[in-house]
């Protein structure tokens, strides 16, 4: 009977503790979107997650821990969704390569339908993601996290594009992943110009856009050296 008592009670904790810490994560994200990683302080994310301070300690170690928490969370979860549709498109197209445009799809995809879902907290994830900075910690979870899978892709592109040098398909598919950066920021600076005539805050239009614009710059011919 006490042991099934303390089970109860453990799995209770545990339970709490994925709460609070999800509490704790989705207040950072509002916090953090709205005034940026240096301003946003841990005071203010605690007291709109209705947690106490030392809680932030426990659960992440850190400020910095606590960002990239935040940006690890979606993450995976995009590249889950990447890998999967990569992996199928290697089905459709075997025993060719897959097609350059589908290989972008593949990457742009995933993220556009969950910032077109008007999601807060993705729109939020997707303000602090443009921000990114370039702290030690931060650039360990680029390291860990994310340039594995963007090493799948660029293997799939260098296959697909015979033609292409393969060193130029390393710096186009950081232009790739920069034009993304670019729409997660959504300034205002698209609308400025056009005098209101179109906004990069208009995701679907972005979308297909940058779609347009990279499948172009990455079949492009390389440059003369």
């Amino acid at each position: 009977m006490a042991s099934r008592k303390k089970e109860a009670s453990e799995r209770r904790s545990h339970r709490s503790g994925v709460r609070t810490r999800l509490s704790i994560l989705r207040a950072a994200e509002a916090v953090i979107a709205e005034r940026g990683y240096e301003s946003a302080s841990l005071r203010e994310i605690t007291s709109r997650a209705g947690v106490d301070l030392a809680l932030v300690n426990y659960h992440f170690g850190s400020k910095e821990r606590l960002y990239i928490a935040i940006l690890s969370r979606r993450n995976l979860a995009i590249n889950r969704k990447r890998l999967k549709r990569l992996e199928q498109a290697r089905r459709d197209a075997a025993p060719h390569a897959i097609p350059p445009e589908v290989i972008v799809d593949c990457f742009l995809d995933p993220i556009f339908e969950r910032l077109m879902a008007k999601a807060t907290g993705w729109r939020d994830w997707g303000r602090i993601a443009a921000r990114i900075n370039s702290t030690p910690p931060v650039l360990t979870h680029q390291r860990e996290e994310v340039d594995e899978i963007s090493l799948v892709f660029i293997r799939e592109l260098q296959r697909s594009l015979a033609h292409v040098d393969p060193g130029s398909l390393y710096f186009r598919y950081a232009f790739m992943a920069a034009c993304v950066i670019e729409v997660l920021h959504s300034t205002s600076r698209v609308s400025n110009m056009s005098e209101g005539a179109v906004d990069m805050r208009d995701i679907a239009r972005a979308a297909v856009e940058a779609r347009a614009f990279i499948i172009g710059a990455l079949t492009a011919p390389g440059a003369d050296r």
